[in-house]
């Protein structure tokens, strides 16, 4: 199985990513919103987003207001990838 870590803490990045493949999962780690859309979304079988990530929003397309100012960020990825890859 593969999975993708979105996570902007890289030591936490990294302690996720070694607890699944100890599991024998497949990892990739990203650490923003822009590079998380910009991954092959539909390859993944599990995601895993922290809920605080960097976003910019005229890369991303996701506004400011869908972020809550930048505490949101990962729940409005994660909404725009199931409008994306159901």
């Amino acid at each position: 199985m593969k999975a993708l870590v979105v996570e902007d803490d890289k030591y936490y990045a990294q302690l996720v990513a070694e607890a699944l493949q100890d599991r024998g999962f497949v990892v990739e780690t990203v650490d923003s919103v822009e590079l998380a859309l910009g991954s092959r979304l539909e390859e993944y079988d599990v995601l895993i987003i922290d809920v605080m990530l960097p976003n910019d929003p005229d890369v991303s397309g996701i506004t400011a207001e869908e972020v809550r100012g930048g505490y949101f960020s990962g729940v409005a990825l994660a909404r725009r990838i199931r409008q994306q890859v159901p």
